[in-house]
């Protein structure tokens, strides 16, 4: 268990795969709809309200086995929760034997706009650089950072900086 409560690891002859018969509205096929299904399963689990509009399938993929891996990544009222996701991986069968995940429970009561704005964030950011003259900054996207030292998720943005050496 990771440090909000919800598994890091889970391992075994987890769930088995969906009947074909049932009409698929995911775009990651059956393999997505199974995966989706097992989370719904164990969502008290994982500690999501909706995990349907809480997860969002980032990208699919079959290895050379023959196994296929979904990686999911966790919002909140559309924004990324940042570094969260759930990683679902289904064997030859299709059926889910292996979970690795670091999501954090559903977020509760976080405003729905930013405290600062995204040009503060940014002016913020350069500024405690101490060189912002030698800094370039990416756009600021506004995320719930969920990670796992911080004691409650919060808005914040998320953005990268780049410093150039100089002589």
């Amino acid at each position: 268990r990771q440090t909000h409560g919800t598994p890091m690891k889970i391992k075994g002859r987890l769930h088995r795969k969906i009947a074909r018969t049932e009409k698929l509205t995911t775009k990651g096929g059956i393999e997505e709809a199974t995966g989706r299904d097992f989370i719904r399963t164990y969502q008290a689990l994982f500690r999501l309200t909706n995990p349907d509009i809480e997860l969002e399938l980032l990208e699919k993929t079959q290895d050379n086995l023959g196994l296929q891996h979904l990686r999911f990544t966790q919002k909140y009222r559309g924004l990324p929760v940042w570094p969260c996701e759930l990683m679902v991986h289904l064997n030859q069968q299709g059926d889910v034997y292996y979970v690795d995940a670091t999501s954090i429970p559903t977020p509760e009561g976080i405003p729905a706009t930013a405290r600062i704005s995204r040009e503060e964030a940014q002016r913020r950011a350069l500024t405690d650089m101490g060189d912002p003259e030698h800094a370039k900054v990416t756009e600021p996207e506004l995320i719930v950072y969920g990670a796992f030292e911080a004691a409650n998720p919060r808005l914040a943005w998320k953005l990268d900086i780049t410093v150039a050496m100089h002589v």
